[in-house]
């Protein structure tokens, strides 16, 4: 229950540099689920991404028991 909580708070909300919530945005992503439901290579393929902003993401989404879920979805 609780992931399923914290996959849908919105990035605004968390704890989180602005610099982080303002790409993110600009990528489409206003929570954590999206990341979640998107493409890995097509999230690396965006024109925002970059390795700096993807380590926070990670850090964000092991704060928010989330980061097994996302590397599962890696292994698939």
């Amino acid at each position: 229950m609780q992931k399923i909580s914290n996959s849908t708070k919105l990035l605004a909300n968390l704890d989180a540099s602005d610099e982080f919530k303002s790409r993110a945005a600009s990528m489409g992503i206003n929570c954590l689920q999206d990341v979640l439901d998107q493409d890995v290579r097509q999230l690396k393929a965006h024109p925002l991404f970059t390795y700096l902003w993807y380590t926070d993401l990670l850090n964000l989404l092991k704060q928010e028991g989330l980061l097994d879920d996302f590397q599962d979805k890696l292994s698939d």
